[in-house]
């Protein structure tokens, strides 16, 4: 069962991508009334000893750095993602950022390092990350003690190797898929950032409101395979329901403009017009 903070966190995640409009006003206060009830619950476990900070799942997927100590973790999340620096997130017990890749909102979160007296914090949130970035040191490129704690943890999500300090290492051997980069001299970080949005698997599709202009800035952000059910339910629930019909632009389309139904398979970069009953 998701912890209270994951149940926020997924509410929130709702509440930005609906629309605000008189049509999704009832509904938006329905979200906000049942986050007050989470947070005081979340309140009263908290002042009864319970309230341990756990990892909270924000944005559309999460990415969870990890690696053994001195490999280059740290500048590596501050080098992808714009560090969360809230008096919230200071006081957790790791640190973590948001990677914005195209509208795409993708949480970082760099792990306490193996073997340091909390492998089993890491592995429980390794556990329910999307994606694990293994984070090996260039100069030393040896990942298989990390391939093997997540192997021994049950972690089952994909891994990206990245190796850190390229611009120190740049003669050492990296396998094939195997990812260089450089903190310092950002170097490898675009191809990092593309590596991490491909491996996730996402689609970014923009809405086109009927009287209005696209949102090129945020995008619904769905599972590769979504459909056109699956982006109206990120707008608002209550749409299946009154959902006629949709028109699509875009690689996923036949022709631009393409009148489609709520079964119809979206792709990334697709542009959606919905119509209502």
């Amino acid at each position: 069962m998701p912890t209270i903070e994951e149940q926020i966190a997924a509410i929130e995640e709702e509440m930005g991508r609906t629309q605000f409009n008189k049509a999704t006003e009832h509904h938006l206060g329905h979200l906000r009334a049942k986050i007050s009830k989470l947070r005081a619950l979340a309140e009263k476990a908290a002042k009864s000893g319970g309230g341990r900070r756990g990892l909270r799942k924000a944005g559309d997927a999460t990415v969870v750095i990890v690696g053994q100590p001195a490999v280059g973790k740290s500048a590596l999340l501050a080098a992808l993602a714009k560090v969360d620096t809230t008096s919230e997130a200071a006081g957790s017990e790791f640190a973590q950022g948001m990677l914005n890749y195209g509208g795409a909102l993708i949480q970082v979160i760099d792990a306490p390092s193996l073997g340091t007296g909390a492998d089993g914090e890491l592995m429980s949130m390794a556990r329910v990350a999307d994606l694990i970035l293994v984070v090996i040191d260039g100069c030393d490129p040896r990942p298989e003690p990390v391939l093997a704690a997540l192997a021994e943890g049950k972690v089952a999500a994909r891994q990206l190797i990245v190796a850190c300090k390229a611009d120190l290492c740049q003669g050492s051997t990296l396998q094939p898929g195997w990812i260089r980069v450089s903190a310092e001299a950002h170097t490898g970080l675009e191809e990092l950032k593309k590596a991490i949005f491909d491996t996730l698997m996402l689609v970014r599709v923009y809405t086109k409101p009927r009287m209005g202009e696209i949102d090129w800035n945020r995008p619904l952000v769905l599972k590769a395979g979504g459909t056109v059910e699956d982006a109206c339910k990120k707008l608002c629930k209550d749409w299946v329901d009154r959902f006629n019909y949709a028109q699509v632009w875009g690689t996923s389309a036949k022709f631009e403009g393409q009148r489609v139904g709520l079964e119809h398979r979206l792709a990334d970069r697709d542009i959606v017009s919905f119509f209502l009953k």
